[in-house]
């Protein structure tokens, strides 16, 4: 047996061995339950929707003039 042969048995054992844990959950209610929640996103009667927002972004505050600038507009109020 070459090293791709021994890492595609690998890949396909570790694929069995999921799946199998998958049948397993699935044949219990929660695992059931779980799966319905995710595939068509539902939930119990009486659960509310959250919406989760993110908060809104800062507005970035209005440039200031630097005190060389405030210095040249008193200096030479005409400009």
């Amino acid at each position: 047996m070459n090293q791709d042969s021994a890492a595609h048995l690998a890949d396909l054992t570790k694929r069995e061995n999921q799946l199998k844990a998958d049948i397993t959950n699935l044949n219990t209610d929660r695992g059931k339950e779980a799966a319905l929640r995710q595939q068509y996103q539902m939930g119990k009667s009486g659960e509310k929707m959250i919406i989760i927002v993110n908060p809104p972004t800062p507005v970035a505050a209005p440039a200031t003039s630097t005190p060389l600038v405030q210095w040249f507009k008193n200096v030479f109020p005409w400009w």
